[in-house]
């Protein structure tokens, strides 16, 4: 009996470590321009990547791009006005990676003297094609 409660305890244990965790990519990632100013040389960079982007003007939306993986949290530098403004360098511990689909970072200047960008939320489009 006490045998039968071991192998019991291992087929369990062995059973709820090998779950399949989720996919972390790739993810495609398109930015919104929520600002007046037009973005230009456009560049994100997820961790999981860097992608440069088309022009994007004010209000409108970027072209899809494909990363190995992406966090809620980006490096976005775009010129404005042919002046750099940025996210600043993104710190990817402890973030969720976002996994397999098709996202939208919504950016906006948030600290315009200091040229900060930030993004307002992250936006789940549609699983991937």
């Amino acid at each position: 009996m006490k045998y039968l409660a071991i192998i019991c305890m291992a087929l369990i244990l062995t059973a709820s470590c090998s779950k399949e965790k989720s996919p972390e990519g790739p993810s495609d990632i398109r930015i919104k321009n929520l600002t007046t100013l037009a973005f230009d040389e456009v560049s994100i960079d997820t961790s999981g990547g860097v992608n440069e982007y088309d022009a994007v003007a004010a209000g409108q939306y970027s072209d899809y791009k494909r990363f190995d993986k992406a966090y809620p949290k980006a490096e976005i530098n775009v010129m404005i006005g042919g002046e750099s403004y940025s996210t600043g360098t993104q710190n990817y511990n402890y973030q969720v990676v976002l996994g397999q689909g098709k996202f939208t970072y919504e950016v906006y200047i948030s600290d315009p003297v200091n040229k900060v960008l930030s993004i307002s939320r992250v936006i789940p489009e549609a699983p991937l094609d």
